[in-house]
């Protein structure tokens, strides 16, 4: 693989993720990082799986025990509010996830 197509994938990664790399070092070290990925990761295509059964589910030989919903006593309304870091009226109050996101986007920028 080229160095391009690692340093390119590292810059985009890096960008979703919100990390800032703001050392050249930190970013050849992570260019170093995905190499060895790539490496290993091309390595398992060189194993034989034509008699591998494939597995479905992880569980599929173990019997799992389902438990009966029963109906229980649960916190009351007010012990949640006292709780609860920001409150309006009955509800309980968020940061907007939307307006976080973007303050992160352009910071990332």
């Amino acid at each position: 693989m080229e160095k391009n197509f690692f340093e390119k994938e590292v810059k985009r990664i890096s960008k979703l993720a919100y990390l800032k790399l703001s050392e050249e070092e930190e970013e050849m070290k992570m260019i170093e990082h995905f190499r060895k990925m790539y490496k290993f990761v091309s390595r398992l295509k060189e194993v034989d799986t034509r008699n591998v059964r494939m597995l479905i589910y992880p569980h599929d030989r173990v019997s799992l025990r389902m438990e009966d919903d029963i109906p229980r006593e649960g916190i009351s309304h007010l012990d949640v509010m006292k709780n609860a870091p920001l409150t309006f009226k009955e509800y309980i109050r968020t940061k907007s996830p939307i307006k976080e996101a973007k303050i992160k986007e352009k910071q990332a920028e």
